[in-house]
């Protein structure tokens, strides 16, 4: 177990020096992201405004056309008519020079992913860009460059930001090999207080991979689980001679028996977002499949001796899965999300425990 802790803090050592050392280039993605959401925000705009002051042209027309007008009132339609011709013209000519940056901007987006870096005779960074780069953007296409680094979520506005970076908490139980709650008559010492047997997740890195810029992509990362199962039970989970799990009743009251086990946890989800509303809020359809590595299991007692208070902790693998995958589905709003997670793999080893797959049923309380 040991090697294993140690395997995963170096992972988690690597991937923060890489954070650090890509810190500047993120930032500066970023911003030219929020440039370019600025410009298509303002052509969103100017759209708006056009549509309305062509509605205002034509009702303008329209009464211009009756034969009830005075010369008057006639003159003064043709006057505004006029003056609104010229706004559109304006804003027109606005989405033009819009347009134009926006390209230029994708351009330069373009060129920060894929440019070569180049070094001059003094060993200076030659910072010299290609204006002439094909604007190649196909917003279907990704490279590893492509791949959106999240530590503790970065803030990116408007660009594909998937749902796995965060803090999740859930309750969670057993179902038989039928998929009921019913244990099978070997596990009936598994028997759970459903209000005190708790899930609790902290993922704490994704890399996004969108197949569309905004709305649809593949999320992966690290997190790591705690589950806390409150056996209602009173006694010791234990092996027998065969070396499978068995229950040994306890011949006093137990006032707390805990089973805990702790994993680290590796998704594979997708992911698709509608958007609801001006401000960019956003309905999310995820799911896929999360892998776990057990790394840590242990059973927890109190009792009561008369007046003193008793505390037992036993560190043991009980027989318990090392390796397990399990299916994911989830649906929320902004940040929140509503989760259900059924474990696949048989929450003990095969012929060493009663046949019975974890249930989570939860949500996210903070999105990183």
């Amino acid at each position: 177990m040991k090697k294993v802790i140690l395997t995963f803090a170096l992972a988690f050592t690597m991937f923060s020096i890489n954070a650090q050392e890509d810190s500047s280039k993120i930032n500066k993605e970023q911003n030219l992201e929020i440039e370019l959401e600025n410009l298509e925000d303002g052509k969103e705009e100017f759209e708006s405004q056009i549509k309305e002051l062509n509605k205002q042209i034509i009702s303008m027309k329209i009464e211009l056309q009756s034969n009830e007008v005075s010369e008057e009132r006639k003159k003064e339609i043709e006057a505004q008519i006029a003056d609104l011709e010229l706004q559109v013209a304006a804003l027109e000519n606005g989405m033009v020079s819009i347009e134009k940056d926006v390209k230029r901007m994708q351009r330069d987006e373009e060129n920060n992913h894929h440019a070569p870096r180049n070094d001059n005779e003094d060993g200076e960074d030659d910072d010299n860009d290609d204006d002439d780069n094909d604007d190649n953007n196909d917003e279907f296409d990704f490279d590893w460059d492509d791949f959106d680094f999240d530590f503790w979520h970065l803030n990116k506005k408007k660009k594909f930001n998937a749902h796995w970076a965060g803090f999740e908490l859930g309750l969670t139980n057993f179902l038989n090999a039928d998929n009921a709650f019913e244990l099978p008559s070997n596990g009936s010492f598994l028997e759970l207080d459903p209000v005190k047997s708790w899930n609790f997740s902290l993922n704490f890195l994704e890399f996004n991979i969108p197949l569309h810029k905004k709305y649809f992509g593949l999320v992966t990362g690290v997190g790591f689980d705690w589950k806390s199962y409150t056996l209602e039970n009173n006694g010791s989970l234990v092996y027998d001679e065969l070396g499978n799990i068995a229950f040994n009743e306890a011949d006093y009251t137990l006032s707390r028996n805990k089973l805990n086990v702790n994993s680290f946890t590796f998704p594979l989800l997708a992911e698709l977002q509608l958007p609801l509303g001006k401000k960019d809020k956003r309905v999310s359809f995820t799911g896929g499949v999360i892998g776990s590595i057990r790394v840590y299991s242990k059973t927890s007692q109190q009792w009561e001796d008369g007046k003193t208070d008793n505390f037992f902790q036993q560190e043991a693998d009980y027989n318990l899965s090392t390796f397990k995958y399990a299916y994911t589905a989830r649906v929320g709003f902004g940040g929140f999300q509503l989760f259900a997670n059924y474990e696949v793999t048989p929450f003990f080893e095969k012929g060493k425990g009663p046949e019975v797959y974890p249930i989570t049923i939860g949500f996210r309380l903070l999105n990183f």
